[in-house]
């Protein structure tokens, strides 16, 4: 079984999914190059609306917040 930090977040127009939660994205706004979205979210079976923020670092890094947990810096997968 992989944890949330060996799982991709996948993120597309409509909607962004990690580890066993998938979101539709029901409202984002953006300052500067960061983006702030609104998931509405399934995990567990329960559904419950997430703050989400992605925030483009120099080259392939990426700072994730979700769901208020401590900011993580992810890289895209090749």
């Amino acid at each position: 079984m992989f944890t949330r930090a060996e799982t991709p977040l996948l993120v597309s127009t409509l909607s962004v999914s990690w580890f066993d939660t998938n979101c539709t994205i029901v409202s984002n706004y953006k300052v500067n190059r960061t983006l702030y979205l609104q998931g509405r979210c399934l995990a567990e079976g329960r559904i419950s609306t997430i703050p989400i923020m992605l925030e483009p670092l120099r080259g392939d890094r990426l700072r994730v917040g979700w769901n208020r947990d401590p900011i993580q810096e992810m890289q895209r997968c090749r």
